[in-house]
């Protein structure tokens, strides 16, 4: 029998990963490796949207082109390239009330909004189609330790929300003046940071995100420090034997961290405790 319920907490975020990257970089290095938004598969999230963006006045062709492209090109470099991300789930999401049968805005609910680590999706697409790792994580312990290295920057830590159609209110930015004035594109792209980076498709509920993002306009922040914040690890359906023992000898080596094999069995997934 497993105790693993004790993960439920509202403490807990949960990192899905593939079986290389968790033995050869996360178990060494004890950090995360950070991501742009170029890297996401939401498009959403991976390309500027030029809907996103009205303008106020009468502007001939030639300008039309010109600084709507310039001020897509400042959005990329301040958004898509600079802006660092690393995304997480969480137990008891805000929008959880979404997805139950009277109040879900799809047309139908596949997903039953359950604990992360049960969810077989997120097994099957973040962690190698289950033969990948969860590492489960102290939010608390977490965003302390990184902290030094946060408040250098802009950032934020939070959950993120979802939109059956998602529709950014952004106000209108007058072309007429001189838009290649970097000040001004970088304040309004900056004012709106938060709209753009904390709003999802509903496709991706089930997903439960809690989103970590750092603004590095010096292209300095690579990782996040989990050293200390592992509070157990979850192996997938088809984590492979033989490396059974390595995860065994890094939970007894760090405070004897629980350790979790996850079966499919009846349909459903069931976890036994290894350590």
């Amino acid at each position: 029998m497993t105790n693993i319920n004790k993960f439920e907490g509202g403490d807990i975020l949960y990192h899905f990963t593939k079986k290389n990257y968790a033995l050869e970089d996360i178990l060494l290095t004890k950090k995360l490796k950070l991501s742009t938004l170029k890297q996401y598969n939401d498009p959403y999230e991976y390309k500027a949207l030029p809907s996103a963006f009205n303008w106020a006045g009468k502007l001939n062709e030639e300008d039309i082109k010109d600084k709507f492209n310039y001020l897509i090109n400042e959005y990329n470099k301040y958004v898509l390239h600079n802006v660092k991300i690393k995304c997480f789930s969480v137990n008891n999401h805000t929008n959880q009330e979404l997805l139950k049968p009277t109040s879900c805005p799809l047309d139908y609910c596949p997903f039953p909004l359950d604990k992360p680590y049960k969810n077989i999706r997120l097994w099957h697409q973040y962690a190698e189609n289950h033969y990948g790792v969860c590492f489960v994580i102290s939010k608390k312990k977490l965003l302390e330790i990184n902290y030094p290295i946060f408040s250098v920057y802009d950032y934020k830590a939070q959950e993120v929300f979802y939109q059956k159609n998602i529709v950014l209110n952004f106000p209108s930015i007058d072309l007429n003046i001189n838009i290649h004035n970097n000040i001004e594109v970088e304040t309004f792209i900056k004012n709106k940071i938060d709209e753009i980076l904390h709003y999802k498709s509903m496709d991706f509920i089930d997903e439960q995100e809690f989103r970590i993002w750092i603004h590095d306009t010096d292209d300095k922040i690579e990782n996040l420090e989990i050293n200390n914040t592992i509070v157990g690890i979850i192996l997938g359906d088809r984590f492979p034997e033989i490396y059974i023992p390595l995860i065994i000898e890094f939970c007894k080596n760090n405070n004897n961290i629980p350790c979790y094999k996850a079966f499919f069995d009846n349909s459903q997934l069931i976890f036994l405790e290894y350590c």
